[in-house]
């Protein structure tokens, strides 16, 4: 199934910008965080700004710490396929629309 003409593979940019500001915050537990999951945003931003992802902690730094100044979050769609009410499997199933309450914004945990 890894045949070239099936499966698609965008370039991923480091976004300098982005990780120019998780450097620039105040707790360094908070950026070493950020960082190690920073490459999950990077790909959003160049497939379909989705997220799969059990890692809530960085879900929420992502929400909180970043959102505000860093616009581009706010398209990111991020399920956590742990949680039976974020209903993973059956968003997926049904193509993983736009759905705000998935959205990095609405996450309030």
């Amino acid at each position: 199934m890894n045949n070239k003409n099936r499966i698609e593979r965008p370039e991923i940019i480091q976004d300098e910008r982005l990780r120019d500001f998780i450097q620039s915050l105040p707790d360094q537990g908070v950026t070493n965080l950020l960082l190690r999951d920073v490459h999950m945003i990077e790909a959003a931003f160049v497939t379909e700004n989705r997220i799969i992802s059990t890692d809530d902690k960085a879900r929420k730094h992502f929400g909180l710490q970043i959102l505000e100044l860093y616009d581009q979050l706010r398209d990111i769609l991020w399920v956590n396929p742990e949680k039976p009410e974020e209903k993973c499997v059956e968003w997926l199933d049904k193509g993983a629309v736009a759905d705000d309450k998935y959205k990095l914004e609405n996450f309030n945990n």
